[in-house]
This record gives structure tokens, C-alpha cells and sequence, in this order.
């Protein structure tokens, strides 16, 4: 059994967060830039540059103040041909005067999701070999 100080380790384990402020328009407001820099990026829509952001853009731009936080698990990104995953949440505020103002985090989330991957592999391999 694990000690106390094992077990908040374990649930408070540093996970990288980035949040990203955006406009109506899609244009970058604010970003914490914590896991990759949208510095090269500001001057274009997030839709430009995102395709995910895109596919969603429209949900976005509709959501009311009041909505609930929207959370979307394990959205796959390819960059220079590495895959990463990330949870991603979205939310609207009003932020300096600026309504809507989108809030997206993201939260990084590779090292979990290749772990449970390999954990299937390996349990999918482990029936295969008893099938034959």
C-alpha cells in the first residue's frame, strides 16, 4: 500500500497547461505559451493554423457566458511528424471587455495516453497468443 505522500504525488503530478485567450474572430488575445508559442501565429485567425480549432470554431463562437466548461479528451496533434495528446477545454468570459472571449486549455497529455496504449497492445497481443 502506498504512503500518503506517494498517493498526492501520484494525483498532483505536474502536467504542462497552456491557455489561450481568444477573440471572436479566432485572433490570439492572450497566451501563456507554456507548451508551444503562438508568438509566430498572432497575426492570423487560430483557424488558419489549427485544424482542430477550425472543426470546432463554429460550437465556439455560439457559446453564451453561462454555458458550462466544454472538455474534450485526448484530441491527437502531428507536429514535424510527432504525434501528441492533449485534453482540451473550452469556455467563454468576458475578459478586459471583450465578450465573447474563448478560453482554451490545454492540457498535455502524451505520456498517459501512450502508457494505456501500450497496456492495450500489450493485453490484444496476450489474446491473440492464447487464440493460437
Amino acid at each position: 500500500m502506498q504512503d500518503t505522500e506517494t498517493q498526492l504525488n501520484t494525483l498532483t503530478k505536474k502536467i504542462a497547461h497552456q491557455q489561450i485567450l481568444m477573440d471572436a474572430h479566432g485572433f490570439i488575445l492572450e497566451s501563456t505559451d507554456t507548451i508551444f508559442s503562438t508568438f509566430p501565429q498572432r497575426h492570423r485567425p487560430v483557424m488558419e493554423w489549427s485544424p482542430f480549432i477550425e472543426s470546432i470554431f463554429p460550437v465556439l463562437i455560439n457559446l453564451d457566458l453561462d454555458t458550462p466548461e466544454i472538455f474534450i479528451p485526448r484530441v491527437e496533434f502531428k507536429s514535424n511528424g510527432v504525434i501528441s495528446y492533449y485534453d482540451c477545454s473550452f469556455l467563454c468570459i468576458e475578459w478586459n471587455g471583450i465578450q465573447p472571449t474563448i478560453v482554451w486549455n490545454i492540457f498535455e497529455n502524451t505520456e498517459d495516453i501512450e502508457k494505456i496504449q501500450q497496456e492495450q497492445q500489450s493485453i490484444n497481443d496476450n489474446r491473440l497468443r492464447d487464440e493460437l
